[in-house]
């Protein structure tokens, strides 16, 4: 009896502590090019949720794909080349009509020349930002998961 009461509370710490990693941290698969060289398509990542701070222009962030685009794919990595109120680069001008990024909101682009970004997706709400990705080569890296996760590009 004794035995099944110890596997029990074990089952349960282990289910615990999974709903507990679960809502701190994200399993991505990187699906495409659009972000390599930097991440390349296959690889899988670990990255920690964060809604703590705005993105930095030139972080690579997870977010969700605004509503009209989720039916391709959910999530998207792209890297933040504008911030709310910061200025916006002469491509996007055009499209935006503004000389800025407004507040709220920010400007993506991959990192491969040939990419979906906010030329197609539009400007991304700081809200659905999901995670902002620590990068290869920094002190604090995104891990490499062996498992399957969410799919993105």
């Amino acid at each position: 009896m004794l035995i099944v009461s110890l596997a029990l509370t074990a089952a349960l710490v282990l289910a615990l502590l999974r709903a507990v990693a679960a809502r701190r941290w994200l399993r991505i698969t990187v699906t495409g090019n659009s972000m390599s060289p930097t991440f390349l398509d296959g690889q899988r990542l670990v990255v920690q949720r964060r809604r703590d701070r705005v993105p930095r222009t030139g972080e690579a962030i997870v977010f969700e794909a605004p509503p009209d685009r989720r039916h391709e794919v959910a999530l998207r990595l792209k890297r933040v080349a504008a911030t709310g109120g910061e200025e916006m680069p002469a491509w996007a001008r055009a499209r935006f009509r503004s000389e800025v990024v407004p507040a709220g909101y920010l400007l993506v682009v991959g990192d491969n020349a040939v990419s979906e970004d906010s030329r197609q997706l539009g400007l991304i709400a700081v809200t659905s930002v999901l995670a902002i990705v620590d990068e290869p080569g920094t002190t604090r890296r995104a891990a490499m998961l062996p498992t399957r996760g969410d799919a993105m590009n």
